[in-house]
């Protein structure tokens, strides 16, 4: 899909084939999501991110010229991030060590370093990896440029549409305003509390040094 050797639409009818569910169904099924449940409803998850949140990336880069940059933003996501500049952050890294992943942040750390191992990290954790970036640039548009080149440079989606629409998501693309709070304003917040009620934390490090540890022995 990156380099254009199968289409979205391909991979859906083979899909709904092997399953043997009527692919004029899809839109009832995204429509009805929260009733389904099982198989159905992952391959109603799976249909929407194929179709649905691509198309809105592809639309996003197409019509907004500044998809690279973090002028792409909405007006109230801007003027939020850029009202709070003044704030004291947490810590300021330097994108060596950034890229590296040695922060103080263990779980932002395990993402960073399973992206330089795989390619890829867990789509929850990518989420928190780019806000995160908040707490430890002076501004939206250092954290903006520091998030595409890691993508770009490690990420398997990197250049395409999804991975630009996905980091201004991080800074309130496609997002509401939520309750004001230091450094990120009214752009929706993401903690470690969060990432411990979700998962087992440990478990996800664990697994990720397992993957840095065969790294290290194929070098």
């Amino acid at each position: 899909m990156h380099f254009g050797q199968i289409s979205a639409l391909e991979i859906i009818h083979k899909i709904f084939e092997a399953e043997q569910v009527p692919v004029d169904t899809l839109p009832q099924l995204i429509a009805d999501k929260k009733r389904l449940s099982g198989k159905i409803l992952n391959l109603a998850d799976y249909a929407e991110e194929l179709i649905v949140r691509r198309e809105l990336s592809m639309n996003f880069c197409f019509y907004n010229q500044l998809y690279d940059s973090a002028q792409c933003l909405p007006i109230w996501a801007r003027k939020t991030l850029n009202d709070h500049l003044l704030d004291a952050r947490e810590q300021q890294y330097s994108l060596d060590r950034l890229e590296e992943g040695e922060t103080n942040d263990i779980y932002w750390n395990a993402a960073q370093k399973q992206m330089l191992s795989t390619g890829k990290m867990h789509g929850y954790m990518r989420m928190y990896w780019g806000k995160r970036l908040l707490a430890w640039c002076p501004s939206v548009d250092e954290a903006f440029e520091i998030l595409l080149y890691l993508n770009n440079k490690y990420e398997l989606d990197g250049r395409d549409v999804n991975a630009y629409a996905g980091v201004a998501w991080c800074f309130g693309k496609h997002d509401r305003p939520w309750a004001q709070r230091p450094i990120y304003g009214m752009v929706r917040y993401m903690n470690a509390n969060g990432l411990k009620r979700k998962f087992d934390m440990n478990t996800y490090l664990a697994k990720v040094e397992l993957l840095r540890g065969k790294d290290e022995i194929l070098a």
